[in-house]
């Protein structure tokens, strides 16, 4: 999401959102379990308690509303609760701007 107000309108507790995981590279359906002014703890759906449950800035687009917009999502089927975005590329800008960022800071580096 690029709207910030819009991500801290979405992130409240008891809601149900779409949060990019970076280690997996996907998409996971979560429900908000703690906020604060600027963040949010989440909560995967399907997943065991005992798995960490993330504090996240509300300012970032890793997060979604849960729309159900017809082919914006298909699922993975090997990871549980797992999505891909198929509308935008699966990506938000910011992790695709990190990426590129990393890229090229590698590509100067003489060592």
């Amino acid at each position: 999401m690029s709207d910030s107000s819009d991500t801290k309108l979405l992130a409240r507790v008891g809601n149900f959102v779409m949060f990019y995981d970076l280690d997996a590279e996907l998409w996971f359906k979560c429900k908000v379990i703690g906020e604060t002014e600027n963040y949010v703890q989440i909560s995967y759906c399907g997943w065991d308690n005992r798995y960490e449950k993330p504090w996240i800035d509300k300012d970032t687009d890793r997060i979604e509303p849960m729309k159900n917009e017809k082919g914006k999502w298909k699922p993975e089927k090997e990871i549980l609760g797992a999505w891909r975005r198929i509308k935008l590329g699966n990506e938000p800008e910011s992790v695709k701007e990190f990426r590129e960022m990393e890229e090229r800071l590698t590509a100067e580096d003489p060592n």
